[in-house]
């Protein structure tokens, strides 16, 4: 995975799903059979996604086991298929935005806004500084470095970029969240900021749903929503737009019957 260039995120995750089955089942790698991984995918009360991901990886690595000889069959060619249910938007209500930013600190709230007006994911936040914000005023943006080592240039209103700029400028590297890895706050850490400074169970990810919803409705662009979001697929992009009951009702009246 690392010569292929995958993610840390991705790597990590695909360690742990293997370090778990490993001291779950107490076998060895390789003498695992189809039955016992059919067993152990179904023997978790895990939601259809989390269960898709660790077929994902189970899969991937019998995959290589098999192509490079290690094993004679690969015993994770027949696991059955994950099926989930399309997601549906959570975008945090306004009222609840509105009431964080009053209460959260002065970086937290620029967390927030980082979420909510430019769709960034909190490993993206985390990475933030002074050099991303392009531009000048009237016309700035932000270099959002995303999954998979993708970039991607997002519009921001002139306040959040003097904010992004002079909370960096102060700072060691230009980082605008100073921390100690690598000079700026862990992706874990603003998971756990931003869990903090939002109202009731609203987490971060809250906040790109409600970007991808106010967007769409006040664009009705798809592919410019999809693309400031940084989704490979305009099908994943649909999953937070989302679509209130007077555009609904709106859409409605052009079957109406002559």
């Amino acid at each position: 995975m690392r010569a292929s260039d995958y993610p840390t995120s991705t790597q990590d995750k695909r360690h742990y799903h293997l370090r778990r089955f490993a001291n779950t089942s107490g076998l060895t790698p390789f003498e695992v059979t189809t039955e016992q991984l059919i067993e152990y995918l179904g023997s978790h009360a895990w939601s259809s996604q989390t269960k898709r991901s660790h077929r994902a990886t189970l899969r991937a690595f019998y995959t290589w086991a098999h192509a490079s000889g290690n094993i004679d069959t690969d015993p994770a060619a027949l696991l059955p298929i994950v099926r989930t249910q399309p997601g549906s938007p959570r975008p945090i209500p306004e009222s609840e935005l509105r009431q964080a930013l009053a209460t959260a600190g002065e970086r937290e709230q620029i967390m927030i806004r980082l979420g909510a007006e430019a769709s960034m994911r909190s490993c993206e936040i985390c990475l933030v500084n002074v050099a991303d914000v392009i531009g000048s005023a009237g016309g700035y943006s932000i270099l959002v470095h995303g999954k998979g080592n993708k970039t991607r240039v997002v519009p921001i209103d002139d306040g959040l970029a003097v904010r992004l700029l002079e909370r960096g400028r102060g700072n060691a590297g230009g980082w605008v969240f100073e921390g100690k890895i690598e000079g700026h706050l862990s992706n874990k850490r603003v998971i756990e900021l931003l869990a903090d400074a939002l109202p009731g169970k609203w987490a971060g990810h809250s906040l790109r749903h409600r970007y991808g919803t106010i967007t769409y409705q006040g664009s009705h662009d798809l592919r410019s929503v999809q693309e400031n979001m940084g989704h490979a697929n305009v099908s994943t992009t649909q999953i937070y737009t989302g679509i209130d009951d007077d555009q609904r009702r709106h859409a409605s009246l052009f079957a109406k019957i002559a």
